[in-house]
């Protein structure tokens, strides 16, 4: 199997996530080599996926972010939506929990099925209050995530922000061409860009302008959700929300992106004293 076919795939997926990450998951697949998929893993009943604390459900989001298992499970640990979302059910059906809140320390992740869980948790918030926590890192998706949560808290230390979506191209043309090889995909006459992405096809400025437009569809999906989420302009988001960067907790305060600074401990205690009430 030639892994940078599949290296190829992963780059050209759409990611919000941080190039360290992005980085990290492609060098990890390149020095591991193949890996098997797997589906996704089945629950058991008894596994509600969050930690009840009084009455607060925890649900952990840590790791890069997927739609499902597959192999970024095996390379490091990951979240997955499909796991965040049946642990978001089991809490708003539990009637032992007054108040939800997500303990985040992620890079972020792929943008795909990521629209579609943002608006779960920004629904479940008009069932029961729901409390993100950067708890150090919500970057990217992560933070998309953050972002739908009635309250958006990050620790003294801990960083938000991240926000935008990134491609990678790879054009293995001149390599190949150097060991005399030729590798090409021939796509049919009415689809002339259907090879466009295979890492022996040369990449072409209109082929950049593409991705270019993919990830600018995406930004703007993402802006948008969280200017919804956090309530106020998407060019407020654009212009405030560093443009890309990380923000550190005091500058996201300032910025608007987070409602406080406070440990999760902080939170917990905060969330069921009020429960208490």
């Amino acid at each position: 199997m030639n892994t940078s076919h599949v290296l190829a795939d992963i780059g050209n997926t759409p990611w919000a996530i941080t190039p360290v990450a992005l980085f990290g998951i492609l060098s990890a697949y390149r020095d591991r080599g193949p890996v098997s998929f797997r589906g996704s893993p089945r629950a058991s009943d008894a596994d509600r996926g969050y930690v009840l604390v009084g009455n607060v459900a925890i649900i952990r989001v840590g790791g890069s972010i997927m739609p499902r298992a597959s192999v970024f499970d095996e390379l490091f640990g990951f979240t997955s939506h499909e796991a965040i979302g049946r642990a978001t059910d089991a809490a708003v059906a539990d009637r032992q929990v007054a108040s939800i809140v997500y303990d985040i320390d992620s890079p972020g992740g792929t943008v795909y099925g990521m629209p579609e869980a943002a608006d779960k948790v920004a629904a479940v918030g008009k069932v029961k209050p729901t409390i993100a926590v950067a708890n150090h890192v919500a970057a990217s998706a992560a933070y998309w995530y953050a972002s739908q949560c009635g309250e958006v808290v990050v620790t003294p230390a801990g960083a938000v922000g991240c926000i935008g979506v990134l491609m990678r191209n790879v054009d293995e043309t001149k390599a190949l061409e150097r060991e005399g090889v030729k590798d090409q995909l021939i796509p049919n006459d009415a689809s002339p860009f259907k090879a466009e992405g295979w890492p022996q096809t040369p990449v072409t400025a209109e082929g950049i302008a593409y991705l270019k437009s993919q990830c600018n569809a995406y930004g703007a999906m993402f802006t948008d959700a969280v200017a919804k989420g956090r309530g106020i302009r998407s060019a407020t988001v654009e212009r405030d929300f560093g443009q890309g960067r990380m923000l550190l907790a005091n500058a996201a305060l300032t910025a608007r992106m987070v409602d406080r600074i406070a440990t999760l401990e902080d939170v917990i205690r905060d969330a069921n004293r009020k429960s208490a009430r």
